[in-house]
């Protein structure tokens, strides 16, 4: 990795530090956070090219989440690789690289997982302009014969999930978008060997949401 490209991303990701940190300062869903997210979503291209100065395969992604234990929220900064293996070490490199950084600011390799409690409130997203219902994709898994400690994984995709952006697999893009939610980038590109769907509005027995699958993965890690 080019150390010089390295240094610069993390100069401007300093340099736009206090742009990135304005949401922490002001009351949630008023005017002026409003104002301030948009600031801050304004400087994302400016780090993702940067980014990928560093290595192509990079992106980076901002997003407000609370502080466990306590009453604040931070700003945290995802460095991916947009699920391509091939950048995995590219988003551990960059990420060992980064210097400390100011109070309200963090970083991680790759996109988390959604919180469970987050997506349950949620309840829905949109996708290609329609509302699904998070809770209605479903998924089983089988451990994959190919590649040891991963897994085969059935969707299980309502109708309405269906859309014009699925690129010929009817589900796909719904698919996938609900499982990296509960099981985030790095588990989606490294425990998940093979991904089939099918739409139905009735999934199988004991198919399980995209958190409880997450939940299945961190056990099974457990006890190896």
């Amino acid at each position: 990795m080019n150390q010089g490209k390295t240094a610069e991303f993390w100069a401007t990701v300093l340099s736009h530090a206090d742009v990135l940190r304005a949401p922490l300062a002001v009351e949630p869903e008023t005017t002026q956070w409003v104002e301030a997210v948009e600031q801050a979503t304004g400087a994302v291209p400016v780090l993702d090219a940067a980014a990928k100065a560093v290595d192509e395969t990079l992106s980076v992604e901002i997003e407000q989440v609370p502080v466990e234990g306590e009453a604040g929220s931070a700003i945290v900064l995802a460095i991916s690789c947009g699920c391509n293996p091939e950048g995995i070490d590219a988003v551990l490199a960059l990420v060992d690289a980064a210097p400390a950084l100011p109070a309200g600011l963090s970083t991680v390799a790759f996109k988390p997982p959604v919180p469970r409690h987050a997506a349950e409130a949620l309840g829905a997203v949109e996708i290609a302009g329609k509302p699904v219902a998070l809770d209605a994709l479903r998924f089983l898994p089988k451990p994959s014969t190919s590649q040891p400690g991963a897994y085969d994984i059935a969707c299980f995709v309502p109708p309405s999930a269906v859309t014009d952006m699925d690129q010929g697999i009817p589900g796909a893009l719904a698919s996938q978008l609900v499982l990296g939610m509960g099981i985030g980038e790095l588990k989606l590109m490294t425990r998940i060997a093979s991904i089939g769907v099918a739409v139905t509005a009735e999934p199988p027995d004991g198919a399980l949401t995209s958190w409880e699958l997450n939940e299945l993965l961190d056990r099974a890690a457990a006890l190896h």
